[in-house]
């Protein structure tokens, strides 16, 4: 996958954006064994990928480019480098069967006080990452799921257009 976030100044007001898209691991196979500073082709590569991009996004929000103050493209190479994941992935570790269900890594820690959450204890993916929060501040609270999820009428969310804010 490759993610592209754009620091975006519309009508005066700062917008964030986090584009992703997917890619074939093997389309960076010829630069993953370049060490600390990366060739000029690999900083071509990322040029041309991130344009294609921005002119995805221009096709669905006309002006958009002119309106990009910053933007930071990570590869599959980048997550190799920062996270140490299995061929580039964004969702967590590689899973293997020993690795799911009661085998999975825990929400606890053996270090006191230090519990995990995200993609890579549970289940992988945006679903997998948030039951694996709910899973773990049930454990931290001392409640189960169900009290955690219940519907609580004094609670409310408000959202608010950019505009607004």
């Amino acid at each position: 996958m490759l993610f592209d976030f754009y620091g975006v100044v519309y009508n005066n007001k700062e917008h964030i954006l986090e584009v992703i898209t997917y890619i074939n691991y093997n389309s960076f196979n010829k630069f993953k064994n370049e060490k600390k500073k990366r060739s000029q082709e690999y900083i071509e590569f990322k040029k041309k990928l991130k344009n294609k991009m921005i002119n995805t996004l221009e096709q669905h929000f006309p002006g958009i480019k002119n309106n990009i103050v910053t933007s930071n493209l990570a590869t599959p190479l980048t997550n190799n480098n920062f996270i140490n994941t299995t061929n580039g992935n964004v969702y967590g570790t590689a899973k293997i069967l020993s690795q799911i269900g009661p085998n999975a890594y825990k929400a606890k820690s053996e270090i006191k006080n230090l519990y995990l959450c995200g993609a890579s204890i549970l289940s992988h993916g945006v679903a997998g990452a948030s039951f694996s929060g709910v899973t773990t501040a049930g454990i931290i609270l001392g409640k189960k799921q169900e009290e955690l999820l219940k519907h609580n009428n004094t609670q409310n969310i408000k959202i608010y257009n950019a505009e607004e804010v």
